[in-house]
């Protein structure tokens, strides 16, 4: 099972053992009365500072006419939970984790918390299983579309944007809801509409919902101006 996995990834672990702690919620080692740090908790934290260092060093070295707040900008939206989820259903490894009976039952397998945490934790592992340089390359070719189409955070930008107005017109916050969900884990697509005072301005539909509720602002910004 784990062999469809690392061809998907384009690793090999060494140490398979590696592969599966990440794997493993803490509320699979609990209720197996694993010690906690059989969960992929550790390695989370550490794909985490990893994932941050590689794409800070990218974005600095291939994006030297970018200030450090539009650098801030780009990463912050290149390693957030939205966007590391959308990879994790990329890459199926939703299907690959290890649950508790509860957390099963709660679908936190589609959870974009638990999908973001076990592309972390998968990280660690496979820098754990190499070096640095090796994990560096995972990452980057894991990013690679996104690295390739940066916007500086223009798009992300309306969002700021959106609520400014909404707060100087209305005296009110821009409320965001996902509406829809459809297709595959790996193909979604969402629709996402925002509300200022309950009442609909904008809907937008996108592979991430990240994405959705951007194109969502635009329409909403577009619409205060028609008005």
């Amino acid at each position: 099972m784990l062999e469809k996995l690392q061809k998907k990834i384009s690793y090999k672990f060494k140490d398979i053992g590696l592969l599966k702690k990440a794997l493993q919620h803490s509320s699979y080692t609990n209720e197996k009365f694993l010690k906690s740090q059989e969960s992929n908790e550790r390695l989370e934290f550490l794909g985490d500072a990893l994932l941050g260092a590689v794409i800070s060093e990218y974005l600095f070295l291939n994006y030297p006419e970018y200030s450090e707040g539009e650098l801030s900008i780009v990463k912050a939206n290149l390693v957030s939970r939205d966007l590391l989820a959308d990879i994790s259903g990329e890459i199926s490894l939703g299907e690959y984790l290890r649950l508790g009976k509860g957390e099963e039952k709660n679908k936190a397998r589609e959870r974009d918390s638990m999908l973001a945490c076990a592309v972390e934790a998968l990280i660690g592992a496979i820098y754990l299983d190499s070096n640095f340089n090796r994990v560096r390359k995972f990452i980057i070719n894991l990013f690679n579309e996104r690295l390739k189409n940066l916007d500086v955070g223009k798009d992300e930008n309306k969002r700021s944007k959106l609520q400014k107005v909404v707060h100087l017109k209305f005296a009110d916050e821009p409320e965001y809801k996902l509406i829809k969900e459809s297709g595959p884990s790996h193909n979604k697509e969402f629709e996402i509409a925002v509300s200022i005072g309950g009442k609909v301005y904008g809907k937008g539909k996108a592979s991430s919902k990240k994405r959705a509720a951007i194109e969502a602002a635009k329409a909403a910004l577009r619409k205060l101006k028609e008005d």
